[in-house]
């Protein structure tokens, strides 16, 4: 994580308080992954950042941009299923906002609960 990035991470959690993602809109890339959200789908801590949308979300392009549509309207509760690092399915649940740093979008999720998809 770059300079730039770090004061993103600080920025948003000073204004919002804990969260467990940070997508960047433009690259649409994972700037930043809670401990409990990397192990949740089985990744070592930090190994997530820098992926994109599409190797953790099993959601089509087209919900993706639903969903960025939906969290840039408003905060929102969701529910997806995720894929885990051996292929395996996560179900989460929370709640996905979205915020303007330096005049780049980004969305943030804070998990309330995640189990095994079937």
């Amino acid at each position: 994580m770059d300079s730039e990035e770090r004061k993103v991470l600080s920025d948003v959690e000073k204004k919002f308080g804990k969260f467990d993602v940070l997508i960047n809109l433009f690259t649409m890339q994972l700037v930043w992954a809670s401990a409990r959200f990397s192990k949740a789908l089985g990744y070592a801590e930090g190994e997530i950042v820098g992926r994109s949308m599409r190797d953790v979300f099993t959601i089509s392009t087209a919900e993706v941009f639903s969903e960025v549509a939906r969290a840039l309207s408003r905060k929102h509760e969701v529910e997806k299923v995720l894929k885990g690092k051996a292929g395996n399915s996560v179900r989460f649940s929370g709640v996905m906002d979205h915020v303007m740093v330096h005049g780049e979008p980004y969305i943030f999720l804070r998990i309330k609960k995640h189990s095994p998809a079937n």
